[in-house]
């Protein structure tokens, strides 16, 4: 009995050390299994990646015989870029030979220009030239015009004159016809006469000459405001028209004033000198000496083109202006 109690003792521990090796057969189980679970894991996802880089071999593969195809066509076009090159030397030889060719006619452009520049300069020479012709003729040409219309006016006059002395011609002759013994001349011919040089008596004429003359007696010694004796002779002789020249200048002459007067406030010489050589022209129609004086230097300081006394030579000339006008408008009244 002890000895079957001992083998069931014995057996008891061998049960229980049975038992303990169980259970750790069965954890260490446990782990195999989830070592197995993890293996199969890992050789899912090596899998994956075996995958994945068989994959990228091939895309790599592809990419090398692209890359193997971009260097052949670069070997190409290196080929013809040296071709290219060659060529291009050949073409800057040339262009180094036009080039020199180019230099030379630059020079030659360049002489060209220089004496393109000496005759710009001898143009502008003979422009300024043209300009100061110019200035002359355009104060000749209002000179003119200025003279022109004391003309058409005196012409007008003397028209009229004419057709008035005509009809008393006609009547004259119709009353001499009637009454031929009738001594003297008539009331309608006096007209006739007085136009007439040396015939017949002048008393207006006589008087224009006589009240003119007191009219310079009046002007400080040595200076008289026009000559009677020579606007007379400039009009061959005949008052009438010496007396609507002097009407023509009264008229014409305020324009001419305000002309000068403008171009004075403007400071600017070309239109004094055109102003003052017209007013100049027009005082010697009408044979003002002094005032015809005082114009020619107020011409002369815009040539000069020094206008520093021009304003106190203006004044001087308006002055003996208005002499002028007042002698001429009692002379032309008086005639």
């Amino acid at each position: 009995l002890r000895d079957a109690r001992a083998d069931a003792k014995a057996a008891a521990e061998k049960v229980a050390l049975l038992l303990d090796g169980q259970r750790q057969a069965g954890t260490e189980l446990s782990a195999l299994r989830a070592e197995l679970d993890r293996a199969r894991r890992d050789a899912q996802s090596q899998s994956s990646e075996a995958d994945a880089v068989a994959e990228r071999d091939q895309a790599l593969q592809a990419e090398l015989a692209a890359l193997r195809d971009q260097v052949s066509a670069a070997r190409d076009e290196l080929a013809g870029a040296r071709e290219a090159l060659a060529e291009a030397r050949g073409e800057g030889t040339a262009a180094a030979g036009q080039l020199a060719q180019a230099g030379a006619d630059l020079e030659r452009t360049r002489a060209q220009v220089a004496a393109a520049g000496e005759e710009m300069d001898a143009l502008r020479r003979d422009l300024a030239r043209a300009g100061a012709v110019r200035d002359e003729l355009v104060g000749r040409n209002e000179a003119q015009q200025a003279r022109l219309a004391a003309l058409e006016t005196e012409l007008r006059e003397a028209r009229t004159a004419i057709d008035r002395l005509t009809r008393a011609a006609v009547e004259q002759a119709d009353a001499s016809a009637k009454a031929p013994a009738r001594a003297g001349p008539s009331a309608e011919m006096a007209p006739l006469l007085r136009v007439l040089p040396g015939r017949g008596p002048n008393r207006a004429a006589e008087r224009a000459e006589s009240q003119a003359g007191g009219l310079e007696a009046a002007a400080p010694a040595g200076r008289r405001a026009f000559d009677a004796q020579a606007l007379l002779e400039r009009v061959g002789g005949d008052r009438q028209l010496a007396a609507g020249r002097a009407r023509a200048f009264q008229k014409g002459s305020t324009w001419m004033v305000a002309c000068l007067r403008q171009a004075l406030q403007r400071k600017d010489p070309r239109a004094l000198v055109g102003a003052a050589r017209s007013l100049r022209s027009a005082l010697g129609d009408v044979a003002a000496e002094e005032a015809q004086r005082l114009a020619g230097e107020l011409e002369d300081m815009g040539r000069r083109k020094d206008l520093g006394g021009a304003p106190k030579m203006m004044k001087a000339l308006e002055s003996e202006l208005e002499r002028v006008r007042c002698a001429l408008a009692s002379y032309s009244r008086a005639a």
